[in-house]
């Protein structure tokens, strides 16, 4: 896992120097293709944790280890998504802010970080935000 995201971290600063590191760690110059034309665009709002351990819950037959793999975030058809960022994140906090009173306690410190409201009137969003971030029929 560290490893993986290491090359991702690497590619996404597109440093001369980070770019010898990440030729130095995939020889493939296909798998350099892969990475930069469709993980760096992908991850480019993402500033760490690209990837995941899913943990299988089974044994090898031989030996009783216990298998898992890791998963790279963000792809189409996740069954468990990773936690938005960026402009998806200002979305899902908006939207979680505008549905309950419940919702409204666990996320006023991040939506008064990320401007959505008002620090000195938290008790709905800005008009702005409103009507930027939800889509009401």
């Amino acid at each position: 896992q560290q490893y993986a995201e290491e090359v991702v971290f690497h590619a996404k600063k597109g440093t001369p120097y980070s770019d010898g590191i990440v030729e130095s760690m995939l020889i493939s110059p296909e798998a350099r293709q892969i990475l930069y034309e469709q993980l760096v665009p992908r991850y480019k709002d993402r500033h760490f944790f690209f990837t995941r351990i899913i943990n299988r819950y089974a044994t090898k037959i031989k030996h009783q280890d216990p298998q898992a793999f890791i998963e790279f975030v963000d792809w189409p058809g996740e069954l468990r998504p990773a936690n938005p960022v960026g402009e998806a994140r200002k979305q899902h906090v908006a939207e979680q802010y505008d549905a309950s009173r419940r919702n409204r306690r666990r996320y006023i410190g991040e939506a008064v970080k990320l401007g959505l409201v008002d620090p000195k009137e938290p008790k709905d969003l800005k008009p702005e935000a409103k009507e930027t971030y939800l889509q009401r029929a």
